[in-house]
């Protein structure tokens, strides 16, 4: 767990923007129960998390109307496209199967101190 911390503190900030995003959401998605929360739960939030521009990627391909894609399709398209990648090779998210690392998500703490989890998309 040390060394785990250690990594994350490492990160480039654009990195820890990133988790710090992941953290959020799935603060947002487990709910108050901190009780029997599994890896089948933490693949479900993943991924709602990588379709979550889905809707505003398709409003701009419903308004392109034969010109070329906007820079915010482009960068949509692409963003989703590392998740999944990600997702493929092993997502970093919390470790929702922990107890403790779930009451430190819902008190809001620090990315330091969270224990995170790789998770890799199921077949």
């Amino acid at each position: 767990m040390e060394r785990e911390s250690r990594l994350q503190r490492q990160q480039p900030s654009s990195r820890r923007q990133a988790l710090r995003k992941r953290i959020d959401f799935t603060k947002q998605h487990i709910g108050e129960d901190v009780t029997g929360l599994t890896d089948q739960h933490m693949h479900a939030i993943i991924e709602i998390y990588i379709a979550r521009e889905e809707e505003a990627w398709q409003k701009l391909e419903d308004s392109r109307r034969g010109r070329s894609k906007t820079s915010q399709q482009d960068s949509i398209e692409t963003r989703k496209a590392h998740e999944l990648a990600e997702w493929t090779s092993g997502f970093l998210a919390p470790d929702i199967s922990d107890e403790r690392t779930v009451r430190e998500l819902l008190g809001g703490c620090h990315i330091e101190n969270m224990r995170m989890k790789e998770y890799k998309r199921l077949s």
